[in-house]
């Protein structure tokens, strides 16, 4: 019997092991967190001085290369179509520049026409977000 008992004695001990789980809770914004995440939004607006809307802007034009020979200068000459409106973007160089810089100043000064266009009239009658003068009453851009 005495073996039985060892055996009943080793089978009776407690064996201590941890386990840790986690459990993560998905719930759906509280009135609280939809009431916070509105006063975020108006603070954000608020903040905002002005916005100009530009997205009703059609563009189409072509690009033409000429060379000068009483000049000895490449032209480039960019006729464009800006909400209905003709525009003409033209630039020249010698003809010893790099090619690649006479690129860069023909986008250059397409981009600057083409802004120029654009702006002028989506920013004429808009509120000045500034508060010191009309916009039409600035004077005009050196561009």
């Amino acid at each position: 019997m005495v073996g039985l008992g060892a055996a009943l004695a080793q089978r009776s001990r407690t064996e201590h092991h941890s386990h840790r789980t986690e459990v993560h809770e998905h719930r759906a914004p509280t009135d609280e967190s939809v009431k916070l995440l509105k006063e975020l939004e108006e603070k954000a607006l608020a903040k905002v001085l002005a916005s100009l809307k530009l997205d009703s802007n059609s563009f189409s034009g072509q690009v033409l290369f000429e060379y000068d020979g009483m000049s000895d200068r490449d032209i480039a000459r960019c006729v464009f179509v800006v909400n209905g409106k003709r525009v003409v973007a033209e630039i020249d160089r010698d003809t010893d520049n790099r090619p690649e810089d006479f690129l860069v100043a023909l986008r250059d000064e397409i981009a600057r026409k083409f802004a120029n266009e654009v702006l002028e009239s989506a920013m004429r009658d808009m509120p000045n977000p500034l508060g010191r003068r009309t916009v039409s009453s600035a004077k005009p851009s050196p561009l």
